[in-house]
């Protein structure tokens, strides 16, 4: 028993169309602005988003620390101590700012 397959009537037009698909010759950009449309793939920062980004974690952060403290201190309690980091980040970053000054002052023979 042999299979007698049906003959295409006209190969080439199914090998044209397959060139066809492949074709770029002709194609338009359809994303005029690429660099919006893969800004999140790009590793260009965006600074304003950045920034919101960094707030909703410094407060998500904040409200952490607030929800944790509440177990066992007041809202003065909990603002005193804020206060007290804040002073003693302010501390450091004087004496590192006159450490630098220190070293310019060198450089510059004052």
């Amino acid at each position: 028993m042999t299979i007698q397959l049906p003959e295409n009537p006209s190969p080439s037009t199914t090998k044209d169309s397959r060139e066809s698909l492949h074709d770029t010759s002709n194609a338009a950009d359809s994303v005029k602005d690429w660099r919006t449309y893969w800004k999140d793939v790009l590793d260009e920062p965006d600074t304003k988003e950045e920034s919101t980004i960094n707030k909703q974690r410094l407060v998500s952060d904040f409200a952490d620390s607030i929800c944790c403290a509440l177990e066992d201190m007041s809202g003065e309690e909990i603002f005193e101590c804020f206060f007290e980091a804040a002073l003693e980040r302010h501390q450091y970053a004087k004496k590192e700012y006159d450490k630098a000054n220190q070293l310019i002052s060198k450089f510059t023979n004052e």
